[in-house]
């Protein structure tokens, strides 16, 4: 598959999926999210884990304000990204989810002034519109996981609903890939 078909497949595909996770009622995401949490803090990656790195969920994402607050309840370091402004990430620590504010495309991102995670380990919670049983994903265009997971020296989960899990997904040369998916009916291993 050349370049841009590449990208005009991966740009239909967002826009159907985006279209089919925003139809979910709110009750229904909740309910499936519930079950990710659940999947998730019940692994042993998860219990043995020092840190975790979490996205702040927004909009139909899989919600991760739970995950984040039973993390910080397990006495877990969590630590959540900020964008810079060359499309890269830096996560920092937060203690509650009152630490998060609205930042970059308003997604939550850590206030100012809080200690920045250098040791890139521990378990990486990476958003994602949909993956493949590869453990590629599609995400939202911009790459900034895809510069920050290869320098990620840890256990790398991506979270979907079941239906946003495909057989396989188009891909670049530089996409990276999960060690693990978790929906909301199976964990799915591909380390």
């Amino acid at each position: 598959m050349q370049i841009n078909d590449i990208r005009d497949e991966k740009s239909r595909l967002r826009a159907k999926y985006r279209q089919l996770r925003n139809s979910l009622s709110e009750y229904e995401r909740e309910k499936r999210d519930e079950l990710i949490t659940a999947r998730l803090t019940g692994l042993e990656q998860y219990k043995s884990a020092q840190q975790i790195f979490c996205y702040a969920s927004t909009g139909s994402e899989v919600g991760t304000h739970r995950l984040i607050a039973q993390a910080i309840e397990d006495s877990k370091a969590v630590a959540v990204p900020k964008c810079r402004a060359d499309c890269r990430l830096d996560f920092y620590y937060i203690n509650s989810i009152g630490d998060l504010s609205p930042g970059a495309y308003g997604i939550a991102e850590p206030r100012e002034g809080l200690e920045k995670a250098d040791d890139l380990s521990g378990l990486c919670i990476v958003p994602g519109m949909l993956f493949d049983l590869g453990g590629f994903r599609l995400g939202y265009g911009k790459g900034y996981y895809d510069r920050f997971l290869p320098h990620f020296d840890g256990v790398k989960v991506g979270l979907c609903f079941e239906e946003f899990l495909l057989d396989s997904l188009p891909r670049y040369s530089t996409d990276c890939r999960v060690d693990m998916i978790i929906t909301d009916k199976n964990v799915y291993n591909n380390e």
